[in-house]
């Protein structure tokens, strides 16, 4: 009966967590396409360096290119592989919202920021997502 209840449970997890994730995802795009457009003014909420703002970049990248290689050992094939999307283009919403919100004085003087943390963010998820499917087999 224990059994039953388990994989019922793991049925349902398997339905709801992608599905709010793909909420979350959708939802974060489109808040940060609003404020790109203008619609919504997020200047000035926030006031971290460039410093910091590089390092949230590289951390996320290193988060989620873990997230993407222990799910990639735990169920490998096809679906493990599709789940890329998720995790190449959450973060990138978080961080241009980041730069969106942080002084405008720093906006202005590093316009392309968001790009180069993009680069950052790319180039640290790609070591564990990648190479670490070679050093586990």
């Amino acid at each position: 009966m224990s059994n039953s209840l388990n994989q019922e449970i793991s049925s349902v997890r398997s339905i709801i967590f992608p599905a709010l994730a793909q909420i979350l995802v959708v939802g974060l795009w489109m808040f940060s396409l609003a404020a790109l457009f203008g619609l919504v003014h997020l200047e000035d909420l926030i006031a971290i360096s460039l410093y910091q703002y590089f390092g949230s970049a590289a951390v996320l990248g290193w988060l989620f290119g873990n997230v993407y290689a222990y799910r990639l050992r735990r169920q490998p094939g096809k679906r493990a592989r599709s789940a890329i999307w998720g995790y190449l283009l959450t973060p990138p919403g978080l961080i241009y919202l980041l730069h969106a919100a942080n002084k405008s004085e720093l906006q202005s003087q590093v316009p392309l920021a968001p790009i180069f943390a993009l680069i950052v963010f790319v180039s640290i998820f790609s070591v564990p997502a990648f190479l670490g499917r070679t050093g586990s087999r």
